[in-house]
């Protein structure tokens, strides 16, 4: 399915083969907050990301983040001041003109989003799919953005495993919140099977 994408959304990098990232976090609303934007402290480490869902489906690719960014920044006295998460992985199947499975970035590393509370914000990246996956895991394409996304997140800022990928439902053992419905059983159990094949050792390479 082709992804309608706005005008000045940006190629950031291929994540990996037949997997690319796009940046369209210049087109999303954003509003100053007196408790500001930016990390605290301003060199504060991201030490994990955590992944989420956003709880309803909505319209695909960009419009879907878009509205998502709009709902929660609408909300009253909203503390959030522009797109809740940095990273969007749209249900459906959507490509770019080159065929290539499109992941979003909605914020830039140092913007401090508002996704799982206290110091998980401070010092964690907020990785959305999109939908209510409480009963139905992510879908087939999410997977494979994961497959991709994932790694480049880990080696890009030296996330240490298992604990760098982490989830909303356990946001509470990293200092923030935690929401048990968030992303979901079928999620987690899918993130927990992710923690143990990147921790475990290649039995091929071990032998070699």
């Amino acid at each position: 399915m082709a992804l309608s994408l706005p005008r000045d959304a940006r190629e950031e990098l291929e994540l990996a083969g037949g997997v690319v990232l796009y940046d369209v976090s210049t087109a999303l609303p954003r509003k100053q907050h007196p408790r500001g934007m930016d990390r605290r402290p301003k060199d504060a480490k991201i030490e994990r990301a955590y992944v989420h869902h956003s709880g309803a489906l909505g319209r695909g690719g960009f419009p879907g983040a878009l509205s998502a960014t709009e709902f929660v920044m609408g909300k009253k006295k909203s503390p959030f001041p522009g797109a809740p998460y940095h990273f969007w992985l749209p249900y459906r199947d959507e490509r770019d003109h080159t065929g290539r499975l499109v992941v979003l970035r909605l914020a830039e590393d140092e913007y401090r989003a508002w996704h799982t509370g206290g110091d998980a914000n401070h010092h964690g990246i907020g990785v959305a799919l999109q939908g209510n996956l409480s009963k139905t895991g992510p879908s087939a394409s999410q997977i494979e953005g994961l497959e991709a996304l994932l790694p480049w997140l880990i080696q890009r800022h030296g996330l240490v495993m298992p604990l760098g990928i982490s989830w909303h439902a356990e946001g509470d053992r990293f200092g923030g919140r935690s929401k048990s419905s968030c992303p979901g059983k079928p999620t987690v159990a899918w993130l927990e099977d992710y923690r143990e094949r990147v921790v475990a050792p290649d039995p091929l390479k071990s032998a070699a």
